[in-house]
This record gives C-alpha cells, sequence and structure tokens, in this order.
C-alpha cells in the first residue's frame, strides 16, 4: 500500500492542483490547496493505531489484547481498586490502602468546615422546629429540695448562685432561675406553658424598673427591690419585696392562659423557684 499525504499546514508554500468533480453526471473543475510537505501517516494494518513518538514521527501500534483482571483475591474493605504499571509498563489493577487524608491539610480542612457548616444548620433546623431562639426557656419547677424565701441558701453558696443550684440539681448543668423575659420565649414556644394547665406561683428573678412599692426604700434606684436583694434578705424593714410567677387565665374570665408576674410578694414568704435552661 502506497504512503498517503494529507493537508495539515498553511505555513509553507501550498501547491494549487486542479480536482475534477462528478456530481449527477455533471462534470466541473475546481481547486483544491495540498501543502507539499503534507503530514505524512505510516500504512498500518487493520486493528492498529497510530502512535506519536517524542520526536514527532509516527508509528503503528498493535491494540493490546485482551483485558483489565481485577485482582485476586478481591480487595479488602480497608482497600481500594487502583491501577499500576507491571513490568511491561502495561496497567494493571490492583488493591490499594484506602487514603484517610490526615496528611493532605487542604482537604482536611474542607471536611472539618462542611462538617461545622452541617452542625450549625441542624441547630438552625432545631430552633425553627422548636419556634423559639437561643434563650432559655422553662422547664419545670423544682420538686427535690424545699420551699425558700428571699434569703437563698444552698450549701456553701447563697444569693443567686444559690438559686441555680436547686435548678441544677433536678435539670442538670445549665439549669438556673428564669427571668421574665425566658418565661415569655417559654410561651411562644408553648412546649411546657401551652394552654393545658395552671403553673405556679413560682418564685422568678425580676429586676426592679421602679422604686420600691413603699416609701422609704433601701437604695431605690438599684435593682434589688423586686428579687429581695438579689436573693440575700427575708425581712421587710428595707422596703424589698420578690416576684412570682402564675401561668393562668386572667381574672375577668376568658380561656388562654397568661404569664402573671407579682413584684409585691413578701421577701419571707416561701415558693419553689421556676427553672430554665
Amino acid at each position: 500500500m502506497r504512503k498517503q499525504s494529507i493537508v495539515n499546514s498553511f505555513k509553507t508554500g501550498l501547491l494549487a492542483l486542479p480536482l475534477l468533480a462528478s456530481c449527477g453526471g455533471n462534470v466541473g473543475t475546481a481547486q483544491v490547496l495540498v501543502d507539499p510537505n503534507g503530514l505524512i501517516l505510516p500504512d498500518c494494518q487493520d486493528g492498529q493505531l497510530i502512535k506519536v513518538e517524542a520526536d514527532n514521527t509516527r508509528t503503528c501500534i498493535s491494540v493490546r489484547s485482551g483485558k483489565l483482571v481485577p485482582p485476586n483475591p478481591t480487595c479488602k474493605d480497608t482497600e481500594a481498586l487502583g491501577t499500576t504499571k507491571d513490568g511491561s509498563g502495561n496497567n494493571q489493577l490492583v488493591c490499594v490502602p484506602k487514603g484517610s487524608g490526615a496528611n493532605d491539610t487542604v482537604t482536611q480542612t474542607r471536611i472539618t468546615k462542611a462538617q461545622t457548616d452541617i452542625t450549625n444548620l441542624q441547630m438552625m433546623v432545631t430552633q425553627v422546629q422548636s419556634g423559639g431562639g437561643t434563650r432559655s426557656r422553662y422547664v419545670g419547677p423544682t420538686f427535690s429540695t424545699a420551699k425558700v424565701n428571699g434569703e437563698v441558701f444552698y450549701n456553701t453558696l447563697a444569693g443567686i448562685r444559690a438559686t441555680n443550684q436547686p435548678c441544677e440539681k433536678d435539670y442538670g448543668v445549665g439549669s438556673h432561675v428564669c427571668t421574665p423575659f425566658e418565661i415569655y420565649e417559654s410561651v411562644i414556644v408553648g412546649d411546657k406553658l401551652d394552654n393545658t394547665a395552671d403553673v405556679g406561683p413560682l418564685m422568678v428573678f425580676m429586676e426592679a424598673w421602679v422604686p420600691p412599692f413603699a416609701a422609704g426604700g433601701t437604695e431605690p434606684t438599684a435593682g434589688v427591690s423586686e428579687n429581695c436583694g438579689g436573693f440575700t434578705y427575708k425581712t421587710a424593714d428595707r422596703k424589698w419585696h420578690n416576684t412570682t410567677f402564675t401561668y393562668s387565665v386572667p381574672t375577668g374570665g376568658g380561656t388562654i392562659r397568661v404569664p402573671k408576674f407579682d413584684a409585691s410578694v413578701a421577701c419571707g414568704s416561701t415558693f419553689y423557684l421556676a427553672c430554665c435552661k
């Protein structure tokens, strides 16, 4: 078989040759531009492929017969299928250890960020489903300790810190005495305060926004007159009071329970604590 010439470059001088074309019995003439130094391809046999060598020459190569054979025995759970070269330079399938990516800091950083994003997204979904934000919510009253008055002690603690201990004992770490704002959030969520039953009265922590009810109270602008001085006081000489929370239907009837707060309770009166978490 003769070697063939193919048009591959117009950078060198081109030779114009007449070309006869026949279509439907009509014969005409045209011209085609052929590079006299055109690409010369080897005359390969059927089933062979053309290979371009490093020096840009072209040779015929035979197609590798057979197929890639899976390794025997098959790969373990800790291995993956990979390829390598055999002694003749041909590809072969082998079992290789699965990579952990421990040494790939870029990939590991991306994986860590993806895990963090998933965790944050799940937290957002949970908050949406629960109906509220991140503020602590009412979980219940103290039940394993006795009622307390406005002067609270628990082991070696006193005051505000002492009030949190009974809540932690009954509802776990992070539990504490509720504030009115947390009660409000709890009514919005409606998981515990769901309008099915009355709650309270229970003691809550309320910061005073107005001077004491009785004239002549001690430190009227310090914010301690409605929480018995931060739960450190149980008498009446300072004109301080305590605050309790009740979840019930307002006076006058109706069917909807609402949170009500009484900020005129005597500091000597005893109540269970309203716990939030």
